[in-house]
């Protein structure tokens, strides 16, 4: 990644992660990635059905595909939810994310997005009072590994963000004025312990 600054990041135990995880989309994503794991590390793409989930949920949910070629990752963004496609600025299915962004906030999700397929561990990164295209905003982001196949390794990440406006004397960073890659590095990102299973379980 050449001179570009690397993301930071914390481990922290499964109980902390989920209660930690503010925003109703993301916390509700995130108990049903966890209740298809079972006892494995991960669960199976096959597994995830979005209309199990409640309706007003869906539009914050992403799908991206991990490509693997020549030892490098490429993120495909296979589904972006009607909710998210405000932040991300533009309609992004089919776009993909390459180790090769120059952009800083490309780069920060190629990072995003690389930790949780080498972890296999969900990702949450609560960078809050950033200025947001000029607006006062406090962004939450999650990111959960879904595995080929039993046991397999990660082939796709299901993915949310969610943006609320800061109220009036909240303390923002100034996000134009400053690299997103330099406050981020400053901001742990946090990967959640796996959980053993139920037999191993204390």
């Amino acid at each position: 990644m050449g001179g570009h600054m690397a993301l930071s990041f914390e481990e922290i135990s499964h109980a902390e992660f989920a209660g930690g995880i503010a925003a109703r989309p993301l916390h509700m994503l995130f108990g049903h990635w966890d209740s298809l794991r079972g006892g494995a590390v991960l669960p199976e793409r096959r597994r995830f059905r979005p209309e199990r989930l409640p309706r007003d949920i869906v539009p914050h949910i992403g799908l991206v595909r991990v490509v693997r070629q020549a030892g490098t990752l490429t993120f495909e963004y296979r589904i972006i939810g009607s909710a998210m496609n405000p932040l991300l600025g533009r309609e992004a299915t089919r776009l993909t994310l390459s180790d090769r962004e120059q952009a800083d906030y490309c780069l920060a999700l190629h990072q995003l997005y690389s930790l949780a397929v080498q972890t296999h561990a969900a990702i949450r990164w609560e960078a809050c009072n950033l200025h947001y295209n000029g607006d006062r905003r406090c962004v939450r982001r999650l990111c959960l590994p879904l595995a080929e196949h039993e046991g397999g390794r990660v082939g796709s990440l299901l993915f949310s963000s969610h943006a609320e406006t800061l109220k009036h004397g909240e303390r923002a960073e100034d996000f134009r004025g400053d690299s997103i890659m330099a406050i981020a590095a400053r901001r742990p990102v946090q990967v959640c312990a796996r959980r053993p299973p139920p037999a191993m379980a204390a």
